[in-house]
């Protein structure tokens, strides 16, 4: 930006020099005839030098074509932004398959049936009653450890057959006897009552509420069955589900040796009237003894409907911000955004909301000693159940305390700095204010897949510090037969970018090291402009001045310029754009004491 204000006035010295030097005679050996050393401007020399163009942003900012570039314009093409993203690695779900082993439940012996010898097969034995009752116990002890309760469940299959409960009946004689004259036993107004939380199905029987407990148990009726010593089953129904709806808080799972689970037991009973037919006479009278069994086979969980906390190991993740802009970086950079926002997507394929806490810090590496640290954010947010990546997670300073803290180093006394690194630790859990379903065993869920995407506007508030360093060299040539001990820059400057702009410099030699007999001062500050659109324009005159030792600006090269650049109490939150500028106009040069030219 003053590389072409400062070129400006040593040119023009350059311009007075040749004038002196073409009026010379070039017969003369003037480094013998006569000491060409000759003095411009006497008390003062001043130099007009017009103005520059337009100075615009875009010249300084440069945005890098490719969508891996940090530095970015915004979506109206002329705002910048700093924007990174990428996906994050996949976070696998499941829960381990179980199933429950249902063991026989034996009823009652009913063993008071007397069949006496000798009776035919033409005459039934009928009329007898039969009742009993006996406890069916629900029970498993190696519950995952993700779930938490139960409210219901659905069994999964095995073979394509749904697990099954089923009634038969054992038959033996009490003292052993042979049971050969027994052809079947007929069941009539027959009735089982169940539990209410096993659900069944099938056509063999007919099911209504227990008229004597109906929130617990149902009862089941059949119009007629039968059973035989060659073939004790009476029916078979399918269990469709396992609901423990009635129960408050459902079925909780608890400690259970030799691990987790439940136990549940429940009344089963059975009233029937039977009827015994014969194949033949009995060689001698038989005292039959008939025990129910109600068995369920092995039932594979399938899906849950409850509280279930399946582990999900969302593994950190490192944020690089490699690339950044030359005037961002440095450790005196305060990168006080307006309005930075982190948006997560998430595609979450099951059903189940998911609670995160994220936690957020930035870092910078030290040559030396541990990485400087940003405050830690943190906050907390929920994943709706089967949400995709459409409706990302918002975090900004409008839903976050201190959000924008996070791009500063700030760590002990130090204040200053950009973080080369941003680490997103998240811990995941199953949200619990709600029942949901959940599917058991590996590979039922594709992965739980989320990208985050930061978008920084360079927008600034009021606490944005930023630096940037210009060379500007190669002047000896031009003003090593020139002798002044100083130099000044007086300039109108319009400034429409909305920072506060100071100035420092600190003169080079041709070598490039400090001159530290010239001070290069800067008498005020450049205002920010308002960044209105009307009239953002401000204006400030400027004087830059270089000053030092006749012998000490001889060796002159150059002034490496530090422009820092703040945001103000009063114009912030503006964001920068490629249109905005800085002109400098009504440039002048003054040398006090004017300057000695050697022309020898």
């Amino acid at each position: 930006m003053w590389k072409k204000s400062l070129n400006i006035a040593i040119a023009c010295g350059s311009w007075v020099f040749f004038l002196l030097f073409s009026c010379v005679d070039q017969n003369y050996d003037l480094s013998k005839d006569i000491d060409l050393t000759m003095n411009v401007g006497g008390k003062n020399l001043a130099l007009p030098m017009g103005n520059t163009d337009s100075m615009f942003l875009s010249k300084f900012v440069k945005v890098e074509e490719g969508e891996d570039a940090l530095l970015q314009y915004g979506e109206d093409g002329i705002t910048y932004k700093l924007l990174t993203g990428e996906e994050m690695e996949d976070t696998k779900i499941s829960i381990t398959s179980v199933t429950i082993d249902v063991e026989p439940t034996e009823l009652d012996d009913v063993d008071d049936i007397f069949i006496p010898q000798g009776v035919g097969p033409d005459t039934p034995i009928a009329g007898l009653p039969l009742t009993t009752e006996g406890d069916l116990v629900l029970e498993n002890s190696n519950m995952p450890e993700e779930i938490i309760s139960i409210y219901s469940l659905i069994p999964g299959r095995i073979d394509s057959k749904l697990p099954q409960l089923s009634l038969a009946f054992n038959i033996s004689e009490k003292n052993n006897k042979s049971l050969d004259a027994v052809k079947e036993i007929l069941l009539a107004n027959f009735t089982l009552t169940l539990p209410k939380c096993l659900v069944l199905a099938g056509d063999q029987v007919t099911s209504k509420a227990d008229s004597q407990d109906s929130d617990k148990y149902t009862t089941y009726t059949i119009g007629s069955a039968s059973f035989s010593p060659t073939n004790p089953r009476v029916f078979s129904l399918d269990l469709t589900s396992i609901s423990f709806e009635d129960e408050e808080g459902g079925l909780a799972i608890e400690l259970l040796e030799p691990g987790r689970g439940f136990k549940r037991e429940y009344e089963v009973s059975l009233t029937s009237d039977i009827t015994i037919q014969l194949l033949s006479p009995p060689v001698e009278a038989l005292e039959l003894v008939l025990t129910p069994v109600v068995s369920i086979s092995p039932i594979p969980i399938a899906r849950v409907f409850g509280q279930v906390g399946p582990e999900i190991d969302i593994k950190p993740t490192e944020v690089p911000l490699d690339g950044l802009p030359d005037f961002l970086q440095g450790d005196a950079v305060i990168l006080d955004l307006a309005d930075p926002q982190i948006y997560l997507y998430v595609n979450n394929p099951i059903d189940l909301p998911i609670d995160l806490t994220i936690t957020m810090q930035g870092s910078k590496k030290q040559e030396e000693g541990e990485s400087l640290k940003t405050k830690l954010i943190t906050t907390t947010q929920t994943i709706p159940a089967q949400v995709t990546k459409d409706d990302p997670i918002v975090l900004s300073n409008s839903t976050i305390k201190d959000f924008s803290k996070l791009f500063i180093i700030e760590d002990g006394e130090k204040r200053g700095g950009i973080p080369d690194t941003i680490r997103l630790d998240i811990t995941a859990n199953a949200n619990q204010d709600k029942k949901h379903t959940i599917d058991l065993g590996d590979d039922v869920y594709p992965p739980i897949k989320m990208e985050y995407k930061i978008d920084m506007p360079l927008s600034f508030g009021p606490e944005l510090i930023i630096i940037y360093n210009e060379t500007v060299d190669g002047w000896n040539d031009q003003i090593k037969d020139l002798e002044m001990d100083n130099i000044s820059i007086i300039t109108n400057v319009k400034n429409t970018i909305p920072l506060e702009l100071h100035i420092e410099g600190t003169a080079i030699d041709e070598d490039g090291n400090t001159l530290t007999g010239i001070k290069v001062t800067a008498e005020k500050a450049i205002d920010a402009g308002k960044g209105e659109k009307k009239d953002p324009t401000i204006t400030k005159s400027l004087t830059i001045t270089i000053k030092g030792s006749k012998s000490d600006m001889k060796k002159l090269d150059g002034i490496v310029l530090g422009i820092k650049a703040n945001a103000t109490k009063t114009v912030n939150n503006i964001p920068l754009n490629s249109s905005q500028y800085v002109i400098m106009q009504k440039i002048g040069a003054k040398i006090a004491g004017g300057m000695n030219i050697d022309l020898n």
